[in-house]
């Protein structure tokens, strides 16, 4: 049985209810309702992508972010449980499976050649990757020419505005300013409408003609389309995600991401010395 359905009827059975009525009083009541306005903005923002109009795709498309919004609720109440619970695990974790992530025109920062590459798969209106930005920015600065950082592209559904950021940081790119341009996406999390995504192109000098005509026409909506589709191949759910050389690193921490570094540069250290003659 999975520790999750263990605490789950421990609760239950502590609360004097059955883990239906558990789960009603703390996951589905508590998911958002997808209101008409979410549900346009959503469409209205992705129908570049999409293969229907509004009228046909509603339903689906109101199922689709609800079942997310509720699987969003019920994994939050999950790790409140299991961080409260007194569990000890006797099995000997595995080695997690090492991934291959293709990194090829992709945005890079730090040692294009550095033989540990951090990939990262972000969302810009995803509070937990703004804050931890500057612990990565840290890392990058400590381990040098070590390690490289490759962004790719996670906007999750619940949050209507990701996807037109991602591309318009595409369109960014395209001019030479992603990571500014990420930077300003970060530090402006409440304000990632259009207009403000083309404000922002303005305050960096970009060429405003060619920055909005990518914009309007989704030129990049199928590249981030595409590591949307990544993420999910390597069990990617939640952001921000992070491989490092192409193992997932668990906790989103700076202590992890640091231990997960080290545990790296010292895996290829060892893998030079055998393979010397």
């Amino acid at each position: 049985m999975k520790i999750n359905d263990v605490l789950l009827e421990q609760e239950a059975k502590r609360r004097s209810m059955t883990v239906a009525a558990l789960l009603e009083s703390e996951v589905t009541s508590k998911a958002r309702e997808i209101t008409e306005d979410r549900l346009r903005a959503f469409y209205e923002l992705n129908k570049a992508n999409l293969k229907g109009d509004y009228a046909q795709l509603k339903e689906p498309l109101a199922n689709y972010l609800q079942s997310r919004e509720k699987n969003m609720v019920e994994e939050t109440f999950a790790a409140e449980m299991r961080r409260r619970a007194a569990i000890q695990l006797f099995l000997a974790e595995p080695e997690p499976p090492v991934y291959s992530i293709n990194i090829d025109d992709q945005p890079v920062k730090g040692n294009p050649s550095a033989s540990v590459t951090i990939v990262e798969f972000t969302d810009y209106q995803c509070q937990g990757c703004a804050n931890l930005q500057p612990a990565v920015e840290l890392l990058l600065k400590e381990f040098g020419d070590k390690v490289r950082l490759v962004a790719r592209d996670f906007p999750l559904p619940k949050h209507t505005y990701a996807f037109k950021a991602a591309e318009a940081a595409e369109a960014a790119r395209e001019q030479g300013k992603y990571w500014e341009y990420a930077a300003l996406l970060y530090g402006n999390q409440t304000a990632l409408a259009v207009e403000d995504l083309k404000k922002y192109a303005g305050q960096l000098g970009l060429d405003r003609q060619m920055f909005d005509q990518a914009l309007a026409s989704g030129k990049f909506a199928d590249q981030v389309q595409r590591d949307l589709q990544d993420g999910m191949k390597v069990g990617v759910y939640s952001t921000p995600s992070f491989f490092i050389n192409g193992k997932q690193v668990p906790a989103k921490t700076y202590e992890t991401l640091k231990q997960a570094l080290e545990a790296a540069l010292e895996a290829e250290a060892k893998l030079k010395t055998s393979s010397k003659p």
